[in-house]
């Protein structure tokens, strides 16, 4: 059997280990933590990846881009 639990780092708690355990009984398991980059994990999905290198496109080429006032965005 083969589980993945994806999590932020801070959710790790003694539930989760237990919870494993008891998934898992008696059994030799491995656990490997990687860091998840946010953008690689967008771009897992083939829609979201075409979605991100098209806006990245459109930033390159300075096309259809929204400009913001900072001043008037604080009410000055």
């Amino acid at each position: 059997m083969i589980a993945t639990y994806k999590l932020n780092a801070n959710e790790v708690t003694v539930q989760l280990i237990e919870m494993i355990k008891k998934n898992f009984p008696g059994k030799e398991i491995e656990i490997t933590v990687l860091e998840q980059d946010a953008t690689e994990y967008l771009k897992s999905n083939v829609a979201n990846e075409k979605h991100i290198n098209e806006a990245i496109g459109r930033i390159e080429k300075n096309d259809n881009l929204i400009q913001i006032d900072i001043d008037k965005l604080k009410g000055k």
